[in-house]
């Protein structure tokens, strides 16, 4: 008896917090945990190239791989006759204030998806110096907006990589 009411105390907590933020997930939690990305990529995803050389970025298959993305996905490039995502509208990551104060230094590499209407519909920080640096990279790149990669005038999303830096 006792631990069932342990079990329905525990129960009732667990909902009491859950209805605090219905269906909310934590941003910490979105952008380590790479399923949530994988969720938003489906089975194909194209990958961004460099437009000089039409060649994926070293980093970007670094990052894919260190996520395990490329198990169950096939990627591919973007063609090159396709025109790459622009970005209209960045804003710069808040520093962490207590990072800052101690003159700490750092940087975070975010794997994105830039969706065909040109936001952002995904975020995985696949390595960062400090955790807090992940979060304010992620929180200022989720706003960011893009001209969205197009093959043939059609409107594409694509996945890419940033590489946001702290100097204090």
């Amino acid at each position: 008896m006792l631990t069932r009411n342990i079990l329905l105390c525990l129960f009732l907590v667990i909902s009491l917090m859950a209805a605090d933020k219905p269906g909310k997930i934590p941003l910490a939690e979105l952008i380590s945990d790479s399923q949530y990305f994988k969720a938003a990529l489906g089975s194909k995803a194209l990958l961004v190239t460099d437009p000089k050389t039409g060649e994926v970025p070293k980093e970007l298959l670094h990052a894919i791989a260190s996520a395990r993305l490329n198990e169950g996905i096939q990627f591919y490039p973007l063609p090159k006759e396709a025109v790459q995502p622009t970005p209209k509208k960045r804003n710069a990551p808040e520093y962490p204030a207590q990072l800052r104060r101690k003159g700490v230094d750092g940087a975070a590499r975010l794997l994105i998806v830039i969706g065909a209407d040109g936001t952002i519909k995904a975020i995985h920080c696949n390595e960062a110096t400090h955790p807090e640096f992940a979060l304010a990279a992620a929180e200022a790149v989720s706003k960011w907006r893009f001209s969205p990669a197009t093959i043939q005038e059609t409107p594409v999303p694509v996945v890419a990589t940033l590489l946001l830096e702290f100097d204090a």
